[in-house]
This record gives C-alpha cells, sequence and structure tokens, in this order.
C-alpha cells in the first residue's frame, strides 16, 4: 500500500510562520510525513527566504507525535558527514524515532559557488559522497570507535555519544535515478532509495536495477524501502491546474512522472504509482501557502481509502484528554505481514484497527518489528482526522481532514501572499538533476 507524505523547497521562501502552519496542517491531515530540501538558494532567481535544515527539523520533531520527517536531501559537500550523523542522531531520539535521514552529493552550483563550498568535479564529488555515507553509516552503528583513512573526511578512533537510541540510528536515505553511480551506493549505504521525477515505466526500470545490485552484494530486495518523490500539482478546479502550470504542457509534465489533475486523477495516478511498487511517495508541494488545497488532496485521499483504493487506513490509537476512550487517527500506510499480524480488523469498512499501547509493549517500533522506540512521557495531541472505530473502539464523530485541521487552537488558513501562480518545473526539476542521475 502507498503512503502519501509531502515535500517542500526549504529555499523556496519558507518562514517560521509558514514552517509551523505547514507542519501543524500535515500532522492533521493525515498524511504520513514532511519532508523538505537542504539549500541556501534556489539554482536561479532573485534569493527568498531559507530556513535553516536542521534548525526546522529540531523544531518539527518536538512539536509533533506522529509524522515522519527528514532531508531530500542533505549534501555532504557542504554539511560535514560527522555533524550531520551526530546531529541526525540527537534529532531523531527528540522525535521518539521519526526522522529519516536523506544524503546527498550536492548538484546545486549556485549555492556552492555563491556560499564558498566546492562541488568539485563528478567523479570527486560522488567519492566524496562514498566517503561521507562510510562515515555516517559507521558513526551511527558502531558502538566502538571508528578510524577511517579517507581523504575528504578522515577518522581516528572517532565516537558519537550518546549513543542513538534506534539500533544504527535514524535510516538512510539516498536519493537520484542513476544506475551507475548511485544506485550502487544505494544497494551498500541505504535503508531506503528515494527515485526523483520519474515516470512510473522508469520507476520500474530502476527498481529492478536496484534489485540486482542488492543481490550481488547479499542483500535481499525488501531490506531497501522504495519511494517516490515528484511533484503534485493539484487543482480543485480545472481553472486552478492551468494557474499553476503557467503556460507548460501538463502532458510533458506527466511524462516525466509529475502528479497533475484534480482528484479524480491524482488519485488514478497514485495508484499507478502503488502498483509499481513504491511505497511512500513524497509530493512535491510548492504553493506553501496553499492549505485549503492541501486540505483537499488529503480529503480526496481518505475518499479514496473508503472507496477500497489501494491506499489503506493506518490506526493510530491516541486517549481522549480525560484519560477515557481512544479514538483512531488515520494514516496512510502500507500494511506489510509484520504489522498486520500486529492489529485487528475493525468492523465498519474493512479499515485496521490499531492494539492499544499495552499491547504493544508500551513502545513497540511499527516500522520494524522487535525495535523498541524511546518511551514518551506525553499522549499524542487531541487532533487529526478520526473515524468510528471497530469492536472494543469508542466510536469517535466521523471528520474530514478539513474538519480536522480546523479544529485546533491555531487552524492553519491560506494567506493572500501564496504564490499560486508557481511554475510546478521550479524547484529540483529533472534538468537540474543531472547530477544525481548518473
Amino acid at each position: 500500500m502507498l503512503e502519501l507524505a509531502i515535500m517542500i523547497e526549504g529555499q523556496d521562501g519558507l518562514t517560521w510562520p509558514r514552517w509551523q502552519r505547514l507542519a501543524k496542517a500535515v500532522e492533521a491531515l493525515g498524511f504520513a510525513g514532511l519532508y523538505r530540501s537542504d539549500h541556501f538558494t534556489n539554482p536561479e532567481g532573485p534569493p527568498t527566504d531559507a530556513l535553516d535544515l536542521w534548525a526546522s527539523l529540531t523544531w518539527l520533531a518536538s512539536q509533533t507525535e506522529r509524522i515522519e520527517f527528514g532531508p531530500l536531501v542533505s549534501p555532504v559537500s557542504f554539511r560535514h558527514p560527522v555533524v550531520t550523523a551526530w546531529t541526525a542522531a540527537a534529532v531523531d531520539d527528540l522525535s521518539g524515532g521519526r526522522l529519516q535521514l536523506g544524503i546527498g552529493a550536492g548538484w546545486q552550483a549556485r549555492e556552492h559557488e555563491t556560499f564558498g563550498f566546492d562541488l568539485l568535479d563528478l567523479d570527486a564529488r560522488f567519492a566524496r559522497f562514498e566517503e561521507g555515507l562510510t562515515v555516517i553509516h559507521d558513526l551511527l552503528h558502531g558502538d566502538r570507535p571508528v578510524s577511517f583513512a579517507g581523504t575528504f573526511f578522515p577518522l581516528r578512533e572517532a565516537l558519537l555519544l550518546p549513543r542513538p537510541a534506534r539500533a544504527g540510528g535514524p535510516p538512510i536515505v539516498i536519493g537520484g535515478n542513476g544506475p551507475r553511480r548511485t544506485l550502487p551506493l544505494a544497494a551498500r549505504f541505504a535503508d531506503e532509495w528515494n527515485a526523483v521525477f520519474v515516470p512510473v515505466p522508469r520507476f520500474l526500470e530502476l527498481s529492478a536495477h536496484l534489485d540486482g545490485l542488492l543481490a550481488a552484494a547479499g542483500r535481499s530486495p525488501e531490506s531497501v524501502r522504495r519511494t517516490l518523490m515528484t511533484r503534485v500539482v493539484f487543482g480543485q478546479k480545472p481553472g486552478d491546474i492551468e494557474k499553476k502550470l503557467a503556460g507548460k504542457s501538463g502532458d510533458e509534465l506527466r511524462a516525466r512522472g509529475v502528479v497533475i489533475g484534480d482528484a479524480a486523477a491524482v488519485t488514478e495516478q497514485l495508484t499507478e504509482i502503488a502498483a509499481a511498487g513504491a511505497q511512500r511517495v513524497m509530493l512535491q508541494w510548492l504553493e506553501l501557502d496553499a492549505i485549503d488545497d492541501l486540505t483537499a488532496l488529503a480529503e480526496a485521499a481518505v475518499a479514496a481509502e473508503l472507496g477500497r483504493s489501494p491506499w489503506t487506513v493506518r490506526t493510530i490509537w491516541r486517549r481522549s484528554r480525560d484519560g477515557g476512550a481512544a479514538a483512531v487517527v488515520p494514516r496512510y500506510a502500507r500494511c506489510g505481514a509484520a504489522r498486520g499480524a500486529r492489529r485487528t480488523a475493525a468492523a465498519s469498512g474493512g479499515l485496521l484497527a490499531a492494539p492499544p499501547p499495552s499491547e504493544l509493549g508500551g513502545g513497540a517500533d511499527l516500522r520494524h518489528p522487535g525495535r523498541a522506540l524511546p518511551a514518551r512521557t506525553a499522549p499524542p495531541p487531541a487532533h487529526g482526522p478520526s473515524l468510528v472505530g471497530g469492536p472494543g473502539l469508542a466510536a469517535a464523530t466521523p471528520a474530514t481532514p478539513r474538519a480536522a485541521a480546523a479544529a485546533g487552537d491555531d487552524p492553519p488558513r491560506h494567506l493572500a501572499t501564496g504564490r499560486q501562480g508557481a511554475d510546478p518545473s521550479r524547484g529540483r526539476q529533472p534538468g537540474q538533476l543531472a547530477d544525481r542521475h548518473r
């Protein structure tokens, strides 16, 4: 089953109010995660606000309870891998084990030239990337001091303390489509491979190629999750879509893997992505202030789930404020055998009900059976869309994502200053990602 997450460009006008509003909305609307880029600037055009990656993720770790999050991706070209590993372990612990650590080689020439970082030629850049991955992997996975005779990042008896609460620290995500450079590194180091702006047929080809590389490395295909990051151009009315396309050809963008259309069209395209084996799709959302459209997108997904589409509702227990009956919060999630074994079928609509926390051992990590998460002292916040419960659940009032998002003390609202006419090809375009495709 396909998990739906949101991805934004952190260098394209992101401010604290926008980040906080968006994070609250993504959590309340039931999306699986919130991801962001790690850049100083856009590749062209006038400079805009760019909120620092790790400051924003630290806030997110402490102010949300459910969504997963992380960089897509953070480059070793201007972030030293030792500092990245150290920071990532701390932020992951702060979040209770929800960070996914996306690492990249670096690609954007403008920011490197502007701020004095060496991008390097392609061969040297990927050699540095490989060293960075080695350093991050070894520092997070080993409990003994690490020595490494690297050209770019040498280590001598290095040990990061405290050790990550999760064994091995946050999962490493490697993004890119290159069969000669990126995929072999994913086969060696990644817990998750994130394809970028590719249509379904190309995703299938690359995923099959990764299977072969994993087999050669002695790893099973199931050991690396398959996800996709692509742009979504969503509109509630035909005129909205045309405005966001800003003269671009929808057919040409779809051929690149961009998801375009109203609720029905987007549902159809996401169904195709799910059938190709993608376990999560990070939908690049350029309209940072368009919370109304984001809400409508979430409602479309919920409607598709209730219609028994390839999505399945994953439920997360939360206690009411008075400590009484529990309600369920839907999350778009794949129902693997390990997860399904921990759930009971609810009578209403074929939904799946998660067992109470006491039956999960007080802190089980459902993504990694047998692995425990750090204990959390506070219950999840009482917000998010709720559905009628099944056997053993108190019936909650049915609520749409829109109603859930509006129920908070500071509901996210659409701002008139939003870039509603944003060029859907901006941000991380296929043409600008050539160095990640090798």
